[in-house]
């Protein structure tokens, strides 16, 4: 648990401190934009290898136990959750790392009407799911670190953005919103003006489809209830 403890802290705190304004001009600074994803790179896929071994070697301490249903969860919000991340690293997104160019940008891509931290909100909807079912201290942990980070994350990039680049953001964020569909809801994202884009839809049930099939063998644990 103390392996466990010092991979999640390092995770999260190595994005969020890495992240920060005068952190980021200091590294490029230095070492150049390049250099700065290298490094940032480097810290994130280090730090979850190490999560993920400690968490494969946690002791079992069991807090709750779920419910029956609550194992359907990540069977329903998975697909979601996929088409979030994957629909998010496919377009293009002003606040995405790097993407600042973006603001300009006319029309919404579709998965940027549901919300403008796509991927971040499909991290925290895959950890939540997970984490109810799971019920364990080692889970409270890792996949409790990894909602925070993601949900804290959204939130530090709008502040960051709204500081540094006012004027587009408060663009942005007028016709896009933090929490999923609530611009949409509010009818604020526009008319779409272009075709739907199936790519991502396409992409995410792709991965599902491999999650299911992999994820018994790879994870140890089947992903629909016994």
């Amino acid at each position: 648990m103390i392996s466990l403890l010092s991979a999640t802290s390092f995770f999260v705190a190595a994005h969020l401190l890495l992240s920060r304004t005068a952190a980021r001009q200091g590294l490029v600074g230095r070492v150049g934009e390049l250099g700065y994803l290298g490094i940032y790179s480097l810290l994130a896929f280090a730090g979850m290898a190490w999560m993920v071994v400690a968490y494969a070697q946690r002791p079992q301490i069991l807090l709750w136990a779920a419910p029956y249903w609550a194992y359907y969860l990540p069977l329903l919000l998975m697909p979601f959750a996929l088409y979030l991340i994957v629909g998010g690293y496919m377009v293009r997104n002003p606040m995405s790392l790097g993407q600042q160019g973006a603001f300009g940008e006319a029309g919404l891509p579709d998965v940027l009407r549901i919300t403008r931290h796509p991927a971040m909100w499909g991290i925290a909807i895959w950890a939540s799911s997970h984490l109810v079912v799971k019920g364990d201290l080692g889970s409270l942990v890792m996949f409790g670190g990894l909602l925070v980070l993601a949900l804290g994350g959204a939130a530090h990039i709008d502040q960051r953005r709204r500081l540094a680049f006012p004027e587009q953001f408060a663009r942005f964020a007028a016709r896009t919103s933090f929490l999923p569909f609530a611009a949409l809801a509010a009818g604020r994202t526009g008319g779409r003006s272009r075709t739907p884009d199936w790519r991502p839809v396409a992409a995410a049930l792709t991965a599902y489809a491999a999650l299911l099939l992999l994820h018994g063998k790879v994870i140890g644990a089947a992903p629909w209830p016994a």
